[in-house]
């Protein structure tokens, strides 16, 4: 089995570039507010869970978030009406380069992906489910999970043409929200929800195309939030979806517990400051 990771892009070596050119100062030095290709986060967690049999060893998934607020001096320089407070939110994932068993042959065609959503939810991670459980009990966990399971399922053995399974159920379920009783209504009636691919397995080639593990210098997603306070960011609990799916054209599944999903719930800071 081989593995190859997806091209370096122009971002990566510029940060390069500028990291040898400053004599090795710190991102958090070179990265300003309005770069999207890498942050300096005011606040930020991250979560240790397994993944297998993708990963033989724990990932980490990252979130953290900086802010702006509307006496900064970028945005002194604009009309009072259009200052205000912005978020800027960033996830990553990190692993170490261990996939499957080393010497296993890649014997189906899986997409694997994150998710990221937020807003319109606060609490207190803790518990199972990666600390989702504390923010809304075991029977949403269990329901948003097998929900998540049951539209990639379905989506799988449709027929119908599409690129990313979890990024194209999430657009579903944004549009008709599924009943889950235990859950929150709000659970998917958030505005954006910032979804990256990080793993293609080829069954055809026997090798595992993979995203670089991200960083604060080289974030999977960035993205900018208005109208919104780090006091207030600082509540929301941040709910990460981690899927491995079938890709388009795969054999079909027996059953929708083919489906691989891990949710995560995170706050930034945590309660602890951390």
């Amino acid at each position: 089995m081989a593995v190859r990771f997806f091209p370096a892009g122009p971002t990566l070596l510029l940060f390069l570039f500028t990291v040898l050119s400053l004599g090795y100062q710190t991102a958090a030095q070179v990265c300003g507010f309005a770069e999207d290709d890498c942050i300096d986060p005011l606040a930020q967690t991250a979560v240790s869970l397994p993944f297998q049999p993708l990963f033989t060893q724990n990932i980490t998934f990252y979130y953290g978030f900086d802010a702006q607020d509307p006496d900064d001096p970028d945005q002194l320089a604009l009309p009072e009406n259009q200052r205000m407070p912005i978020v800027k939110a960033s996830f990553w994932l990190r692993y170490a380069h261990t996939y499957l068993d080393g010497d296993d042959d890649v014997r189906e065609n899986r997409t694997s992906e994150l998710a990221l959503r937020m807003g319109n939810l606060t609490g207190s991670p803790s518990g199972g489910n990666n600390g989702c459980d504390g923010v809304w009990g075991p029977p949403c966990s269990e329901q948003l999970k097998e929900a998540l399971r049951h539209s990639i399922y379905e989506l799988s053995v449709s027929g119908s043409y599409y690129v990313d399974p979890l990024d194209t159920v999430l657009d579903q379920l944004s549009e008709n929200p599924p009943t889950m009783v235990s859950c929150p209504a709000s659970v998917f009636n958030v505005g954006y929800i910032p979804v990256e691919t990080f793993a293609q397995e080829i069954e055809a080639e026997n090798c595992i195309e993979m995203e670089d593990p991200g960083s604060s210098t080289n974030p999977w997603k960035t993205w900018y939030i208005d109208h919104v306070s780090a006091q207030e960011q600082a509540e929301q609990v941040a709910v990460g979806i981690i899927s491995r799916a079938p890709t388009y054209g795969s054999v079909p599944l027996e059953s929708e517990d083919d489906v691989q999903v891990e949710i995560v719930c995170v706050r930034a800071p945590n309660e602890k400051g951390v």
